[in-house]
């Protein structure tokens, strides 16, 4: 499988320094609310549009406020993911990235599944991950909206197609859309875990590696930046090495986002995504970033 192209220009702007890259951005949004940016954080379920598909997810607020160790960010949708979801199903750019021949590798899914639902249904392999205690969830809004999901929650399948049901929104046997057999998830600790010995990894990764290592909204805490990039760099390189890694994340913290920044850059060759190619939903100014790596030799 012919790895993706990563060519600096209009929409791939290199990052060349770390400090630059961050001040860039903070100037760019600093006129921004600065929320936390969680979706709707005492809703015990969410409903999303993310076309062709429908998504109802369950969330714990109640998990959110509790007191564990690992953290519990990851128990209730945030802001960014449906955003970034739309853009990965829908963006020819996007698509171009990360085709339907992709095996893709998912850090950080939280509880919603809301990627593995939209943009795992588009790909050949998926693998959602995050800490145990959001799997569970994680499962559940999985099943359930592959269930659910041919489009949309009146979508049933029918001769071996999804049709639309009443009220149902447009068909999902449209090219391009499967029913998700593919789709994986599993427990993955960035900071215990060893990704080149995860059976499911070394599964979807076999002999040519990953096409593509996601993650969103997962840098927001110092500490934590080491292991996941040492996480993302040990899944680039598993196989062929060529996985690209698309980091989608909103900014809440220059000086993370600039510890982030310096250890990428020392992996990888850095690129922003030029946000004129993310739509409406996604703007620099509204603290919203995706950078792109790319090992570098």
């Amino acid at each position: 499988m012919p790895a993706p192209t990563v060519v600096p220009g209009e929409f791939f702007i290199p990052v060349e320094d770390a400090y630059e890259e961050t001040m860039d951005l903070a100037s760019l949004c600093s006129g921004r609310s600065r929320s936390l940016g969680m979706h709707s954080p005492t809703a015990a379920s969410v409903t999303l549009e993310i076309p062709p598909f429908t998504l109802t997810i369950q969330q714990s607020p109640t998990l959110l406020n509790a007191k564990l160790a690992s953290g519990t960010t990851g128990a209730v949708l945030w802001n960014l993911t449906p955003r970034f979801a739309r853009w990965l199903v829908s963006s020819p750019h996007a698509r171009a990235l990360i085709p339907e021949t992709a095996k893709v590798l998912e850090l950080g899914c939280g509880a919603t599944s809301v990627l593995a639902a939209t943009l795992g249904r588009t790909v050949a392999g998926y693998v959602q991950s995050d800490m145990g205690y959001t799997l569970k969830l994680a499962e559940g809004n999985l099943e359930e909206n592959l269930k659910e999901n041919g489009t949309g929650a009146n979508s049933r399948k029918k001769g071996g197609k999804w049709k639309k049901g009443p009220g149902g929104s447009s068909s999902s046997s449209q090219p391009g859309i499967n029913r998700g057999e593919g789709i994986k998830s599993i427990v993955l600790d960035w900071q215990e875990d060893e990704v080149a010995s995860h059976p499911e990894i070394k599964k979807l990764a076999g002999e040519d590696g990953l096409t593509a290592v996601i993650a969103c909204d997962c840098v927001y805490n110092e500490v934590l930046v080491p292991p996941f990039l040492d996480t993302v760099e040990a899944a680039a390189r598993l196989g062929e090495g060529k996985a690209i890694v698309m980091v989608a994340t909103e900014i809440r913290s220059p000086d993370v986002q600039e510890v982030f920044l310096e250890g990428f850059m020392k992996r990888f060759e850095v690129y922003r995504v030029n946000d004129r190619y993310l739509g409406d939903e996604m703007k620099v100014e509204d603290g919203i970033v995706i950078h792109v790596g790319v090992l570098r030799d």
